[in-house]
């Protein structure tokens, strides 16, 4: 339940007389300016930065605040509003005002002295005010009652009075009557320069307002007069009054304003209000925090009704709340000294307090907090029962969170865990307003130990080793009925010592569930956790370690070092092996070999001990897993699969093996089948080697895969390489060097050249084996050939005489020429005529010629004689890779002379390729005779239409630079030599 706290104006008393002469007073103790209005106000500056000013006619107070003069309101009065009444004075001489209970002013009856009773002898008359001093003997007349005082008006602000024809209006802003105040012996007049202070719960924020109430003495601590209005004018809390006179020592402090939240570093999301109690004899600074509000009711009580002085009340209720805290202190300084930014254990402890006061709430449930722990200690000095456990225990229970849970932050993306006592740190930190944050962390533990029952650490009740829970209900997050109770956490606590201090920390499974457990237990014996049961542990060593579910399982117990190496069963898991103090699944062969020893020979054979359709080899002195296959090889007369590339002698299933390396221990060297190599050649096959029936490199079919060829090489057999294959001969060590004719090549095509044995196999020499002639049946001219790989040539240029004349259009040119001055040189031909268009020989190529795109399909015999043709562009290529490429063909197939300029080539494969020339298209001369060698080929330039009309592929041979061998095009109606190309088989 929320307690509102209304901080009433201070007034003091008022005592007025009404009669013929009414006089209106108005009393202000503000500590301030007054002026008549706003425009007589000083200018703001830097000089009078803080000060205040009243301001008559707007009824209100202003600071000077950047250079602004700025309202400053009076404190809320919460939801108390002024009520105010009048009662007669028991003697019935006048009024007395009552305003929310409180008596602030009194006025008395007046009387009219024109009718007083006589003096006697000279003195006054009675019932009114002093006749005129009577002579002796003179009467005078008795005089009537003066007019009675009423209110006739009030509001929040101010009380009017009417006295007969007159009235009176009191300001209760600026004025209270203190009709009972008493002054004590401690009350001094003072003066201060200024009063400074911080307001912290964490820093209030700039703006945040700051009142400052003159108390009348020591003892009553009522507030006397308005308040000084004055604002924080720092984030850091900073607040400043100016200079001024005091009437008494005594102060109250109280801030008003939202504050920045050290432990979620954000603003709060209401304001607080936070009260400070301060004797200013000897001091010019208050700061104003959690625990000078926490003392406040208790200092309030201790003063006005125990008659304690402030310093002393001061000093009792901030020990006893310190107690409550569990705060101990070598020296304790006054509250309104310690600031949350300070460096000494005071100002930790004040630190920790706002911490923990703060925790996870809002800024209205802290209020509420603070005002309901001051009000429960305000009488005795004591917050007992079950609230205040209960609130204490849930502080802790935040305190612990923060101390043992841990926070995740991102940093350069990966994310780091800290605890997040260390964030609170950081967060404090992060405000800026220190270098360095003092050990609240002690004050938090220390706490918390003792509000969770666990107690402090290190103490004499609480040695370092104890492993305790937390016995105190209200802290949830950790509470466990009793040691060994499943709490929702599991967790426990355990007393540590670390670089000399002692703290709690969360003990680990092994330290809570071995708690108390001793060491009268033998090597291996078991036993499940106190807190933790499922969890299992083993005595070793002396000592308590982890242990598994199958160190209980097992009948011999926990896994130890003596155990080593062991197989046991554990009921209705399986079979374990002892290894590195763990058990684990015994794998096939460790638990199939368990006790067989090792007196066996290499190679050996078994079936598992468990696993009887499993097999094991013996080899290099211990059991390793083997296959189904060394038995069957062993029974057949063979061995077992002990060294890698080992071949079995025997077969199984017409099949021979070999054995595998084992690389690790999860890949079992075992017999596999044998290559096909070894399948095809094994038996019957004689020896390989250069006296076997094999060593002259004929090819034989394998004995199971009928399909492949192997041949004897250099001691074993290899299969055959297509190129062998095909041209029916193995190249082996054996037949180094030797020339051969294959019959085809590795593509199946017909071989016209030599190939020669090397260490690369079967090579194209510049050997070649057809050099035949040919006759042609047209003219009976004869042409020498030559066989280059799968292609043979004619090795001279064609001489027919083509004589064809037009037959649809003049575009088509044909004929041969022969007047180059060449006369080895054979005939020129257009390529209409080479292709014969006309169709004389063959219809494939029929109407190709200049001006007119054809596509012929190759072959195209053209003009060749019967059974050659006209070699396509592919083929001219073909060729040219097979002797040196563009770059490296023309000295191999240029003929020895007729070149000029030291032009002449090799002739190395008999093309003799001589420096023909062409004729030109347009005046018809011959050119380049003796600089090049041009042949027509049976493809078309496809480029553009027009290409395509006009020009054709060609070779060019030229005796210039690298004697580079190209195809290019050339006009269809140019003249250039021809060579035929044989047909294909």
């Amino acid at each position: 339940m929320k307690k509102e706290f209304a901080v009433l104006s201070v007034f003091f008393a008022l005592l007025v007389a009404c009669g013929d002469e009414t006089t209106i007073e108005t009393v202000t103790r503000a500590g301030m300016d007054v002026v008549a209005s706003a425009e007589d106000l000083p200018e703001c500056t830097e000089e009078n930065e803080g000060e205040y000013a009243f301001v008559k006619d707007a009824e209100e107070t202003r600071i000077c605040v950047g250079g602004k003069w700025k309202p400053a309101a009076a404190p809320d009065a919460g939801d108390v509003s002024f009520s105010c009444k009048t009662e007669e004075l028991k003697d019935k001489s006048g009024l007395k005002i009552v305003c929310n209970g409180d008596s602030i002013g009194v006025v008395l009856n007046g009387v009219n002295g024109a009718d007083g009773k006589p003096g006697e002898d000279g003195k006054p008359g009675e019932n009114g005010k002093p006749g005129e001093d009577g002579k002796p003997g003179e009467s005078g007349n008795d005089g009537a009652p003066g007019t009675s005082c009423s209110i006739t008006a009030r509001s929040d602000t101010a009380v009017v009075i009417a006295c007969g024809d007159s009235t009176i209006t009191i300001d209760l802003k600026v004025s209270q009557p203190q009709d009972t105040a008493k002054v004590d012996s401690e009350q001094v007049s003072i003066f201060r320069d200024s009063i400074v202070g911080y307001a912290q719960k964490g820093p209030f924020l700039k703006g945040s307002t700051v009142y400052l109430y003159e108390l009348s003495d020591g003892q009553s601590l009522k507030p006397v007069g308005a308040p000084l209005t004055g604002m924080v004018l720092r984030d850091d809390g900073y607040f400043r009054f100016p200079a001024r006179s005091f009437a008494s020592q005594y102060a109250l402090v109280v801030v008003e304003g939202k504050y920045r939240n050290e432990v979620k570093d954000s603003v709060s999301d209401n304001p607080v209000r936070l009260n400070a109690l301060v004797d200013l004899s000897n001091r010019d600074s208050v700061n104003v925090n959690v625990l000078t509000h926490l003392e406040y009711e208790r200092v309030h009580h201790l003063v006005t009704r125990e008659k304690y002085t402030m310093e002393k009340a001061k000093q009792k209720a901030q020990q006893e709340i310190l107690k409550r805290f569990h705060i101990e202190l070598d020296s304790v300084p006054s509250a309104e000294d310690m600031n949350i930014f300070g460096s000494t254990d005071a100002d930790a402890a004040l630190l920790a307090m706002s911490m923990l006061l703060q925790g996870d709430s809002s800024s209205l449930r802290l209020s509420v907090l603070l005002n309901e722990m001051s009000n429960a200690i305000s009488k005795t000095g004591e917050w007992t029962g079950a609230v205040a456990d209960s609130v204490l225990a849930g502080l802790a229970d935040w305190a612990m969170n923060e101390i043992f849970e841990h926070a995740f932050w991102l940093i350069d993306g990966d994310y780091y865990a800290y605890s997040r006592l260390e964030l609170l740190r950081q967060r404090v930190l992060k405000l800026g307003l220190s270098n360095a944050v003092p050990d609240f962390e002690k004050h938090f533990r220390r706490f918390f130990s003792v509000v969770s029952g666990l107690g402090i650490c290190g103490s004499d009740s609480v040695s370092v080793g104890a492993v305790k829970h937390v016995p105190n209900r209200f802290v949830e997050s950790y509470y466990a009925s009793d040691y060994t109770n499943i709490s929702s956490t599991r967790v426990r606590f355990i007393c540590k010592e670390n670089d000399g201090v002692k703290n709690w920390q969360m003990a680990s499974d092994i330290e809570k569930d071995t708690m108390s457990f001793g060491h009268e237990y033998a090597e291996g014996d078991v036993r499940n956790g106190k807190v933790n049961a499922d969890l299992v542990y083993v005595y070793e060593d002396d000592n308590w370690r982890w242990g598994t579910e199958i160190d209980s399982l097992v009948g011999m117990k926990g896994c130890v070092s003596f155990r080593r190496d062991t197989v046991a069963y554990a009921i209705g898991m399986g079979w374990y092996i002892c290894k590195n103090h763990y058990w684990r699944v015994a794998s096939n062969i460790e638990m199939d070999t368990a006790t067989w020893g090792h007196n066996y020979s290499e190679g050996d054979v078994r079936n598992g001990r468990i696993n009887t359709t499993l097999t094991y080899v013996y080899q290099a002195g211990n059991w390793r897993q083997g296959t189904e296959l060394d038995s069957l090889l062993v029974k057949a007369g063979g061995t077992a699969c002990i060294t890698n590339g080992d071949t079995s002698t025997v077969k199984y299933n017409d099949v021979y093996y070999v054995c595998t390396p084992q690389t690790s221990g999860n890949v079992i060297r075992k017999w596999v089948v044998a290559p096909d190599i070894y399948n095809d050649t094994y038996e019957a096959r004689g020896e390989c080697n250069a006296e076997g029936i094999y060593s002259d490199g004929s090819l034989f079919n394998g004995r199971v895969n009928t399909t492949k060829m192997y041949v004897c090489d250099d001691g074993k057999f290899r299969q055959a390489e297509s190129i062998e294959i095909f041209g029916g001969k193995g190249c082996t060590t054996y037949k180094r060097d030797e020339y051969y004719v294959l019959n085809k090549d590795q593509n199946g095509n017909k071989q016209y050249s030599f190939y020669k044995c090397t260490v690369d196999g079967w090579v194209f020499t510049l050997d070649t084996l057809n050099k035949d002639e040919i006759t042609d049946s047209r003219d009976g001219k004869t042409y020498k050939t030559t066989g280059i790989k799968n292609q043979l040539w004619m090795a001279e240029n064609l001489d027919f005489d083509y004589k064809v004349k037009p037959l649809d259009s003049d575009s088509v040119i044909y004929g041969s020429y022969t007047n180059s001055g060449c006369d080895t040189c054979g005939h020129y031909y257009t390529w209409a005529a080479a292709m014969d268009s006309a169709g004389v020989f063959s219809t494939n190529a029929l109407r190709c010629g200049y001006e007119r795109a054809c596509y012929a399909k190759p072959p195209v015999r053209g003009i060749c004689p019967e059974g050659w043709h006209l070699p396509s562009g592919d083929e001219w290529n073909t060729l040219l890779n097979a002797v040196g490429g563009e770059f490296g063909a023309g000295p191999l197939l240029k003929s020895l002379h007729d070149w000029k300029n030291d032009g002449n080539g090799s002739d190395s494969y008999a093309f003799t390729a001589l420096p023909a020339g062409y004729r030109h298209r347009d005046d018809g001369r011959f050119y380049d005779v003796g600089g090049g060698a041009y042949f027509w080929s049976s493809t078309e330039h496809v480029f553009t239409n027009s290409d395509t009309k006009a020009y054709a592929k060609c070779i060019s041979v030229s005796y210039r630079g690298s004697d580079r061998v190209v195809l290019l095009s050339d006009n269809k109606a140019s003249a250039l030599s021809v060579r035929c190309l044989k047909d294909p088989d």
